[in-house]
């Protein structure tokens, strides 16, 4: 099981796999790439499938996803990747302040890319980790994987996380037209 940090400090909170929530459109959308031998990663060849997770805490907006790294020919998560894609401002602010060491490596493993520290990893998980940051360079990707958080916190949080589509009805005042 995944952990995040939530903002109240003392208490964790678990990552779902997005494909629970979303089975059809999850697997459907579900990254994969094929790495062949003598790669630059250091990952033996073989399909990997980036498998989404995010936070179940309906109070927390934190942003990031983590990526089970999946094998498919030894059938096992090789790595988890997290991913943060705010600013370390913003992890700051939505963890209450930076007040003692812990909550400064805290905040340091929220904003952008790094293996999971409260995950098993294995050891091509490095090698996984590069893997990532080279996908993540793929703006339609970034783009998905935002999409997807919303989704997710939208059914698991609808009181907090407005849907998008009420959102997109929302319109600008009309422009005032001017007297001839």
């Amino acid at each position: 099981m995944n952990f995040c940090w939530s903002t109240r400090k003392d208490f964790e909170v678990s990552y779902d796999l997005f494909v629970e929530r979303f089975p059809e459109l999850g697997w459907k959308e579900t990254r994969s790439t094929t790495v062949f031998a003598n790669n630059s990663y250091g990952l033996p060849a073989d399909e990997y499938g980036l498998i989404e997770a995010y936070c179940s805490d309906k109070d927390c907006d934190c942003r990031r996803v983590f990526l089970n790294i999946a094998s498919r020919k030894k059938e096992e998560i090789v790595a988890v990747v997290t991913y943060g894609w705010e600013t370390e401002a913003f992890y700051q602010k939505w963890f209450g302040g930076i007040d003692n060491e812990i909550s400064r490596q805290v905040v340091k493993e929220m904003v952008g890319l790094g293996l999971n520290s409260a995950s098993p990893q294995s050891k091509y998980a490095n090698a996984a980790l590069k893997l990532v940051e080279e996908l993540l360079q793929d703006p339609n990707y970034v783009a998905r994987l935002k999409r997807h958080y919303q989704m997710y916190k939208e059914k698991v949080d609808p009181k907090h996380f407005r849907k998008r589509d009420e959102a997109s009805k929302v319109t600008a005042k009309p422009k005032r037209q001017r007297s001839r």
